[in-house]
């Protein structure tokens, strides 16, 4: 009993934070737009990266920001969205950042 409470406790947390950092989706069903970010069938902007957690690399649609969980389509202007190079991007409001890590990494609005 007590390791499904241990469990529990320290993946959850990791979870949440995952939810809250933009985890993305996997969903097969994204069209590339010209700015070279993605577009679903729902209307969500996603931000292409690849996960490779566990020795497989798995393609990866990261549609929020990390960690405030606003959405990209929210937020990115693709009329304008370009790759500066070195993970970082603009479009004519911001700069934003790509975190590249195993799990695919988070995408944040530079201050």
């Amino acid at each position: 009993m007590p390791m499904k409470i241990f469990l529990v406790t320290s993946v959850l947390p990791i979870a949440l934070l995952m939810l809250a950092c933009g985890n993305g989706t996997n969903n097969p069903q994204w069209h590339k737009l010209s700015c070279g970010l993605y577009r679903s069938e729902s209307g969500e902007i996603g931000f292409k990266t690849i996960e490779n957690t566990d020795g497989t690399e798995t393609e990866r649609y990261l549609t929020s920001f990390c960690c405030d969980g606003l959405s990209l389509a929210s937020v990115i202007d693709t009329s304008s969205f370009t790759a500066l190079g070195n993970g970082f991007y603009k479009d004519r409001n911001n700069i934003y950042r790509h975190n590249l890590m195993a799990d695919g990494g988070n995408l944040v609005i530079e201050p």
